[in-house]
């Protein structure tokens, strides 16, 4: 009974007028007497009269009052559904007799009749649908559910086909109450909605009424409240109206659910039939960002550049106003974002639209994000991956057409050319012009590049250390670097390229950082280098860049340089560099770029100029990066086959690693240079090189034996090791003739080193697995010959004499790259110790009964026997093992050549040779 009184009570109140408290306590009234009615006809009474009352509907607060009615709707089903809820609930809500919620969600439908608009029918229904189904509850049946879904679309559907969406209050309404419920509805629900007339009331609602953004325009008021307090001082009060109303705006009902509302825009660009209405929109939201940044310029906080604002606005504007005013615009740049990257992904997957419309729509969305680039470029845009998709995406789909194109960047070229401006906002449009710009110089011609690219980003390239540039100098390097790259930009390189790098040394160490300066000078040099049309022009301009570096190297500061912060505050992760070091990584890092000839010269350059980095911490990096280089795949495979050979053969490993190099005159017909180590190469990183070598496909040719220590000779058979073992060893062989040695030591890797006119081999000892396999071959063992006749350095002293020095021999042994059994038979002119003028006229040789004289080669070994033996005999066991089993190797291979000479052509070779006579 107290409930009919209640009802009749609030029926009366809702007839006549009432302000703003009085309705909101009726409100609060009607969502209790919902609950509690248990007579449906009363509920579809109730909710008949809040869609048609006097006192609601003649003079609503905007969105604010559609927002309390379906705040109505909605906690009276909430309420509903905790009142059937378990007995958890009970001390809340008193039991008591209610409608079930099937049956009162139907009455209050039926309370949506036609003495209210269809658009207030959407009140009711989202209401319902939000508050039995929102936040995951699931408290109503699978048909009710559907019954509420198709009732909220058909309700919108109608609304506006019946041009109900004319009025602002009516299509804001629509809006803001679909954005509410789109989550909620199914896929098929949403498809059923009228896109082509839904689309354009979803993005004038935000940006262009007077509950949304209002065109911009009140970012132009607020300048009437900044007032100047000291001389270098400002203050934006929260005590102000247009900050009141800023923050009304913000807290508003669109601006509130601008996300999801986003979300509902971008679904329709995706579904909508009627391709005209895409460059509609986008021109709409052009002239919204448009207006946005006039109505910024307008305003005195344009005029104070972000990294001044500590010093010009007062501590209120900094910690209240100012965070609300951005956060208002943050929220407005990521909806637009969301919209745009729906409508290029159409572009790009759509092929029902015209080809003229996707230029106009990336042109379109270029414009936009430069209008709101004041934003973005506080916001941190590189963060937002929804920004980036759209940025890029818009520079591939107008690069395509080169015309359409140069017009966007002549629409978008700084007006200044030649000067910095001094508005905050124009050096802004500077900054989003050179990166946009970086895009487009491959498909501009070179005269645009010169005069709109190259003139736009030269006044920022000699720049001094200036915070409020860092940003925009970054940016002009890169285009300058981006333009150079251009391959039909060669006249523009050829004229640029040596200011350019005047520029580059001059700022340097203070401006540039040491990242930024190694690609510079890495990029200058790869352009620079083959196939590059310059580098037929100027051969030598990669070593006069690199020459240039070194000669700044000999004069830079070995103190560590300063790292810069990143945009967020936070020191950039990389490791602390010296001036010093950073040049001399520069050379490092251009050292896979430069052609084979000058990669030759550069390569022991560039390891001598390690002992200029004074600081053994950096020398140590440098030397890190330098082995980087050589192994991990950055150079092509003739270059990596090349510097194979320098690290093996020519030296490279012990000047990097030892930093000990002597130069040797080569023995060789070719004359080269050679490099003799003073310390033994460490074998470990010499299977690193070659396995990672290996492992990018860049194997050098191999040849290898297996060399099994013999029995020792009698005489120094007390030196011999216990054990005899196999000692495996690999074959590199050189591209020239040379001089090498033979390193041999007990408890360092060994080697062999050989001089011959015929091929160079040089044999290493290594535990590589590839290398293993080919060490089973025994193409080496055949082809030695007379290693004790090549003898031209002593045995080392032993420990005993000279305990100070290390253990090694050195020999040279003639390793021929054809085997000695290929020789003629009828052919003795290539034998050693047969004079030419005896060839053809040689008696036959005495059989041994005549007491002939022994064979040449055993005379002259044992001539030499007891010297050379002596000298062995003081060796190391492993050493003697060594020799003693090549010179054995080579007895045999010459008794059997002597046999086969005898054998062919009947000569005797031992009465034409003195026991004297040099080999």
């Amino acid at each position: 009974m107290a409930t009919n009184r209640s009802l009749a009570t609030l029926l009366r109140a809702l007839q006549t007028q009432a302000d703003a408290e009085d309705l909101s306590r009726l409100l609060g009234s009607a969502t209790t007497l919902l609950t509690f009615l248990v007579n449906p006809l009363n509920v579809t009474l109730l909710t008949s009269q809040l869609l048609s009352a006097p006192s609601i509907w003649q003079r609503p607060d905007g969105l604010r009052t559609i927002l309390h009615i379906l705040n109505v709707f909605s906690s009276a089903a909430r309420h509903l559904v905790l009142k059937e809820a378990p007995s958890t609930h009970s001390q809340a809500y008193p039991t008591q007799r209610v409608l079930a919620k099937e049956d009162w969600a139907i009455a209050v439908i039926k309370g949506a009749d036609d003495r209210s608009p269809r658009w207030r029918h959407l009140c009711v229904l989202a209401g319902l649908l939000r508050g039995f189904e929102g936040r995951g509850q699931g408290a109503i049946s699978k048909s009710l559910r559907q019954t509420l879904e198709s009732g909220a679309v058909k309700a919108v559907s109608l609304a506006l086909r019946g041009g109900e969406t004319e009025e602002e209050l009516a299509a804001n309404s629509i809006v803001m109450m679909l954005s509410q419920i789109f989550d909620l509805l199914s896929d098929g629900e949403k498809r059923e909605l009228d896109q082509d007339l839904l689309l354009p009331i979803l993005y004038r609602a935000p940006f262009f009424s007077r509950d949304g953004l209002q065109s911009g325009y009140f970012l132009s008021t607020i300048d009437a409240d900044i007032i100047q307090t000291t001389r270098t001082k400002f203050d934006w009060s929260p005590k102000s109206s247009t900050y009141t109303q800023c923050h009304r705006m913000a807290n508003g009902p669109l601006m509130s659910c601008l996300g999801s509302l986003s979300r509902l825009t971008a679904f329709s660009v995706e579904q909508v039939q009627d391709p005209d209405l895409l460059p509609t929109m986008i021109k709409d939201l052009c002239s919204f960002t448009r207006s946005l940044v006039v109505q910024w310029r307008q305003n005195k906080l344009s005029e104070i550049d972000v990294t001044e604002e500590s010093m010009h606005l007062s501590e209120e504007t900094l910690r209240t106003t100012l965070p609300t005013l951005w956060r208002t615009l943050r929220s407005t740049m990521f909806a637009i974002i969301v919209i745009l990257r729906a409508l290029l992904s159409r572009v790009l997957g759509d092929p029902r639209l015209p080809t003229d419309v996707g230029p106009f729509l990336a042109a379109q969305t270029l414009h936009i994000l430069r209008n709101l680039f004041f934003v973005s470029s506080r916001a941190g845009s590189s963060s937002f991956s929804q920004y980036s998709f759209v940025y890029l995406a818009a520079i591939d789909i107008l690069s395509q057409y080169p015309v359409q194109s140069e017009a966007f960047l002549r629409d978008i070229q700084p007006h200044t050319s030649g000067d910095i401006p001094q508005h905050p906002l124009d050096r802004c449009h500077d900054l989003f012009f050179l990166n946009t710009a970086e895009h487009f110089a491959l498909v501009s011609d070179p005269e645009i590049s010169e005069t709109m690219l190259i003139g736009a980003s030269t006044p920022y390239l000699g720049l001094d250390s200036d915070p409020r540039l860092v940003e925009i100098f970054e940016a002009a390097h890169s285009v300058m670097l981006a333009v150079l790259s251009v391959p039909q930009n060669i006249d523009l390189l050829s004229k640029h390229i040596h200011p350019y790098l005047e520029v580059l040394f001059k700022v340097f160490p203070q401006t540039l950082t040491p990242r930024q300066f190694r690609m510079a000078i890495k990029t200058l040099i790869r352009i620079a280098s083959p196939p590059s049309q310059i580098a037929m022009k100027e051969e030598l301009l990669p070593s006069i860049i690199m020459e240039l570096v070194r000669c700044r190297l000999e004069q830079a500061a070995p103190t560590l340089l300063q790292q810069k912060a990143s945009e967020d505050g936070a020191a950039v992760r990389q490791e602390n560099l010296s001036e010093q070091s950073a040049l001399e990584l520069s050379l490092i890092d251009s050292l896979p770029s430069l052609p084979i000839e000058q990669l030759e010269e550069w390569l022991p350059v560039v390891v001598e100029s390690l002992s200029l980095v004074q600081d053994s911490n950096q020398q140590r990096i440098c030397r890190e990066r330098f082995w980087e280089v050589l192994s991990n795949g950055e150079m092509d495979v003739e270059r990596a086959a090349f510097c194979v050979t320098w690290w093996g053969t020519r030296g490279g490993r012990a000047v990097v690693l030892d930093g000990h190099a002597e130069d040797q005159a080569s023995a060789s017909g070719h004359g080269h240079s050679w490099r003799r180590l003073k310390h033994p190469w460490p074998s470990k990183s010499h299977n690193e090189l070659l396995k990672a070598i290996e492992s990018k496909n860049l194997r050098p040719r191999v040849r290898s034996t297996d060399v099994t220590p013999q029995e020792h000779h009698s005489d120094h058979s007390q030196n011999a090791p216990t054990n005899a073992s196999v000692q495996h060893e690999t074959c590199i062989e050189s591209s020239e003739g040379s001089t090498h040695e033979l390193s041999c030591h007990p408890s360092e890797p060994r080697s062999i080193s050989t001089t011959t006119d015929f091929k160079t081999v040089e044999i290493h000892k290594t535990e590589s697995t590839w290398i293993s396999r080919a060490m089973r071959s025994n193409s080496i063992r055949k082809r030695l010959r007379r290693p004790s006749d090549k003898v031209t350095r002593g045995v080392p002293k032993t420990p005993e004499t000279s305990p100070s020095r290390d253990h090694r021999s050195k020999y040279h042994v003639a390793i021929p790259s054809r085997k000695l059994a290929q020789v003629p038979s009828n052919d003795i002119s290539g034998i050693p110790g047969v004079p030419k003028d005896q060839i053809g006229s040689v008696p036959k040789r005495p059989s041994s009964s005549e007491g002939s004289r022994p064979p040449l080669a055993t005379m002259r070994l044992n001539s030499r026997r007891k010297s050379k033996t002596d000298g062995l005999a003081e060796e190391s066991g492993g050493a003697t093992t060594r020799f003693a089993s090549l010179k054995r190797s080579c007895e045999r291979s010459l008794k059997w050549l002597e046999g086969k000479l005898q054998s062919d052509t009947g000569v005797d070779p031992s009465p034409y040779a003195s026991p004297s006579q040099t080999l």
